[in-house]
């Protein structure tokens, strides 16, 4: 039984505790009305299923004859469909103001670009940029430039752009 947040109502809580206990099954009471083998599965056992209990009187059901409530887990099982309230979070009190968003606007045209680029690296896509390989490329364009390919830079800034006026 999990009660979340806090309750002074221990009449109800004792109530509810007492009739779970009563109306409480065993693992092969549900494989015997179920049908089917109760499995376990474990993080210790790296979540490899182990059959708790199975079906001795009834038959055992076959993948055709199940259908999609019989595939519940334990918790959804025994919840009678009732699931518990999470609250979204709200807001933070600056959602609303102009400035941000203003600045998720001015986000918003660079969304999952830093995602799409770990998956083109993952897929080998790109190639990986890294100090060897910035090296690597400096030297060739060192090598082209040393043997007339490229020319050469002209100074610092603009100056190959736009020629500095003699005076």
């Amino acid at each position: 039984m999990c009660v979340e947040g806090k309750t002074k109502n221990y009449l109800a809580l004792t109530h509810a505790f007492v009739t779970g206990l009563l109306n409480q099954e065993t693992h092969e009471q549900l494989a015997e009305r179920k049908g089917l083998h109760v499995v376990e599965l474990k993080p210790e056992r790296q979540y490899y299923p182990e059959v708790v209990a199975s079906p001795i009187l009834s038959t055992l059901k076959t993948e055709e004859d199940l259908l999609p409530i019989d595939r519940l887990k334990l918790d959804d099982f025994y919840g009678e469909g009732r699931y518990p309230l999470y609250k979204p979070k709200p807001p933070p009190f600056y959602a609303k103001l102009k400035e941000h968003l203003d600045a998720e606007w001015r986000k918003y045209p660079f969304r999952n670009q830093e995602i799409a680029k770990i998956r083109l690296l993952a897929d080998g896509v790109l190639p990986r940029w890294t100090r060897d390989e910035r090296k690597k490329w400096g030297a060739k364009q060192m090598e082209l430039v040393e043997n007339s390919v490229l020319n050469a830079p002209l100074g610092i800034g603009l100056s190959a752009i736009v020629p500095k006026k003699e005076e």
